[in-house]
């Protein structure tokens, strides 16, 4: 209970998610899971496909300046 104190969250919605049914509990840790993999995933592939987008970009501008100069 130490985190919902950190966090200002009610001490109630904590416990919503602890069950006592094991297989319900499992199923929204799963989901839980499932989301915060998805969300970090899609982050780091946006950031990767952004990282490399402005690398090429720059090699792109760096190879047609030289050519331009080069001519």
């Amino acid at each position: 209970m130490l985190f919902a104190a950190a966090t200002k969250i009610p001490r109630g919605w904590l416990l919503k998610l602890d069950f006592k049914d094991a297989e319900i509990g499992r199923e929204v840790r799963c989901k839980f899971l499932a989301s915060l993999f998805l969300c970090v995933h899609s982050f780091m592939i946006y950031y990767i496909v952004n990282v490399i987008f402005i690398y090429l970009t720059g090699w792109l501008s760096i190879v047609y300046n030289a050519s331009k100069m080069a001519f």
